[in-house]
This record gives structure tokens, sequence and C-alpha cells, in this order.
């Protein structure tokens, strides 16, 4: 005979319903939210696709901060494309007229902020982040990458590639005067001429376009008669703009550029450039956020004004994370 089936007593029910209705609103219940907060996130240089990164990061940020301190935060990106000064600080009072509660401000050019807009949105308890650009004594802090990180990185890459014998390194960086460009170059020669091995060499001076630089590069490579120069250093992503391949074939040469973005995908996946130097906006924007719920949330000032986010290294191993990275970022 089958077994017969068992008897539910009552109070087994009752233990059975009870544990249904105390576990059901462990599920249905929606999280607790003690605070809710706004933040913008602004793009100084208009519609940047290096901020869409910060913004990115920011976001991804927001989740932790929210579970840990029971926060609903909303983020708006009120970029406006317009990158004038006066678009500028439009924009911060308009961070003010909404009701905003802090402010991330990204740009990778030189700001037109004064401390007198920052101290505006200060003195009405809006703090601001600047990501990437230099800071007016009144926000709350700056998140940056370090310059002599970044070129160090980009050398140091360079160097592991290159033979043990003395090789000539073509540096390419443009002669605009610029305190950037100059601070580039001067750092990536004092770090090559440490090595014994390597020779800094500037074949001539170049607009930091790829028009102006592409044919030095094709010359002086092609009358490299005495097969000493073996590596080319760019200290920036122009001269990988203008999607003419390099003119040597993969292997053949050396070479380590900065500033990755999508653009110099076909250089890294061709073989032609073996690294590519990144400033890593993602761990900004996430950083940025940090600083800004502790301020706005737990009033806690950051111990520095200034904090410095590690470069990374774009290769052909980590480039198909690289390339889906940046289709997410770009599509929002």
């Amino acid at each position: 005979m089958p077994p017969c089936p068992r008897k539910i007593t009552l109070g087994a029910s009752l233990v059975l319903l009870l544990a249904v209705l105390v576990c059901a609103p462990l599920h249905a219940q929606p999280r607790e939210v003690w605070e809710r907060y706004k933040i913008a996130i602004i793009a100084g240089d208009g519609e940047s696709p290096y901020a869409k990164a910060v913004e990115a990061g920011a976001r991804e940020a927001t989740l932790p901060l929210e579970e840990e301190y029971y926060l609903a935060i909303t983020l708006d990106n009120i970029t406006v494309p317009d990158p004038s000064p006066q678009a500028q600080r439009d924009t911060l009072h308009r961070a003010f007229l909404d009701g905003y509660d802090g402010v991330i401000y990204s740009s990778k050019v030189r700001t037109p902020l004064t401390d007198e807009e920052i101290t505006f949105l200060a003195k009405h308890d809006i703090p601001v982040v600047m990501v990437d650009s230099s800071i007016p004594d009144a926000s709350l802090a700056a998140v940056l990458t370090s310059k002599e990180d970044y070129v160090k990185l980009a050398v140091d890459t360079l160097i592991s590639h290159m033979r043990n014998v003395r090789d000539r390194v073509g540096v390419i960086y443009p002669s605009s005067g610029k305190l950037r460009d100059a601070s580039r170059s001067e750092i990536a020669r004092r770090l090559i001429e440490q090595h014994p091995l390597l020779e800094f060499y500037v074949p001539e001076p170049v607009d930091a376009s790829f028009r102006s630089t592409y044919p030095v590069v094709v010359k002086y490579t092609e009358e490299d008669y005495g097969d000493e120069l073996r590596g080319w250093l760019f200290l920036g992503n122009w001269p990988l703009l203008g999607g003419a391949p390099m003119p040597w074939k993969p292997g053949e040469m050396v070479c380590v550029a900065m500033d990755a973005d999508p653009r110099v995908i076909p250089y890294l996946a061709s073989g032609q450039v073996q690294a590519v130097v990144a400033k890593d906006y993602v761990a900004k924007g996430e950083k940025a956020m940090q600083l800004l719920i502790e301020k706005i949330h737990n009033q806690k000032d950051p111990e520095e004004k200034w904090f410095y986010v590690p470069p990374k290294l774009i290769t052909k191993k980590n480039l198909a994370e690289f390339q889906t990275n940046w289709t997410e970022w770009l599509k929002n």
C-alpha cells in the first residue's frame, strides 16, 4: 500500500501561515529611505565624451551610497553645449534655482569659473567637486590625475617594450607653449634620459593635429636608415585621430600614446600601437560622488583638497572591455 499522506495539524498550519506572513514583507517592502538628494553634473567643455565616463562613475557610486546611508540619490546631467564662461555660470545658477544639493563639475579644459560662482553655491550649502580641472578655492575638492604618474606610466610602458640596446625614442608633443604640453615633455625627457640605453629625440615641432603630425612620423620613420629609431612616444592622442595606418607593420616599431578614447581602438587592435595611457574617469566620477555625499549627508569635509586617481593602461588584453564600456557610456 502507498503511504498515507501526512496530516497537517492546526498548530502546524498556524506556524506555516505565520512564517509566510513574517517573511513576505521582507520581499515586498521597498528599501527604507531616510534622505533624498539631487546631484547635478556639469561638463564644462560641453558634451565631452570624457564627461560621459565621469557621469558613469558617479552613477555607479550612487547605489552603494544609497544602501549604506539609506538614501535616494538623483543624478541629473544639466550640461549645456555652449562652453562659454557665461553659459557655465548660468548653468551653475540653474543648479541653485532648481534645488540641487551638490554639483560635480567636470572639464578637461581650463575652467572659466571663479571663486565668486563657487562661493555663491557654497554659501547656500551646495558644495562643488571639480573633476580634471583647475580648482577655485571655494570648491569642496578636486579629483585629478597626477601629471608625473600619467607620463611615467607611458614612459615605463614604452621602455618595457624596447630592446636592451641603445635606441632612439621619437617623442611627439605640440609646440603650443601651453603649460600642460611643456610639462608632459619635460617629465618624459627626464624619465627617458635616466635610462642609459635610450635617447630622447624630438624630430621637429608639430601642432596638436593629425594633419601636422602624421607626415612627420612618416618622414622620420622612413628616413631612419641606421635603424636607430625603435620607438615613438605620443604625448597625446591626436597622431592617431586621422584613421591612416602608422608607417610600420605590427611589431616593427614600439609605439605608446596618451589620452585613450574610442578613436585609438583600431591602432591597438591592429598591434601598431602597443598601449595607450588613459585617465580613469569612471573612478574620478565615483570619488566625486563619494566626497559630495560625505559632505551633504554626514557634514564631513574631505581631509584633503586634492585627490589623485591613478591612470590606467589600455592594451590589446583589455581592449574589449574598454570598447564595451565606452559604447555603453556614449549611449547615455
